[in-house]
């Protein structure tokens, strides 16, 4: 009996995990408005990875046998953390990926100041060239 429990709380806690992982996918919808095929591609790769985890998770913990426990204990795992825990969860990882996104959009404006002045040097020093080239008049193509 120990073991079970060992077991089903294994199961729950791997439940909690699946629920997390979702709202991974639940922030990247939010914010990066993906299309119709981006989302079914986005929704296989989330039941793959989800898979293989439960595969190892119940490998490691029982040897791959897989009982209607160890189900519930998945389910029970996952409606605890959507009825706990998904919405601060989901507004932290949307907080830390907008952050993430604005780091970068700040890494990024050096880049797109410099391709502005290449530009600019081009079309003033060389417009043969930058006709050829089909580079734009403005910075926002």
């Amino acid at each position: 009996m120990p073991i079970q429990l060992a077991i089903f709380s294994s199961t729950v806690a791997l439940g909690v995990v699946m629920g997390a992982f979702y709202d991974l996918f639940r922030t990247w919808h939010l914010l990066a408005h993906p299309r119709r095929w981006q989302i079914h591609l986005g929704d296989f790769i989330y039941w793959f990875i989800t898979t293989l985890g439960v595969f190892f998770g119940l490998l490691l913990t029982n040897w791959g046998e897989l009982r209607f426990f160890m189900l519930l204990g998945l389910a029970l795992g996952a409606g605890l953390y959507f009825r706990w825990l998904s919405r601060w969860m989901l507004g932290l990882f949307t907080g830390i990926a907008r952050l993430i996104l604005r780091i970068l959009a700040i890494l990024i404006l050096p880049l797109r100041w410099l391709r502005f002045v290449v530009r600019t040097l081009l079309k003033n020093f060389f417009p043969t060239l930058a006709q050829k080239e089909g580079i734009p008049e403005t910075i926002d193509e």
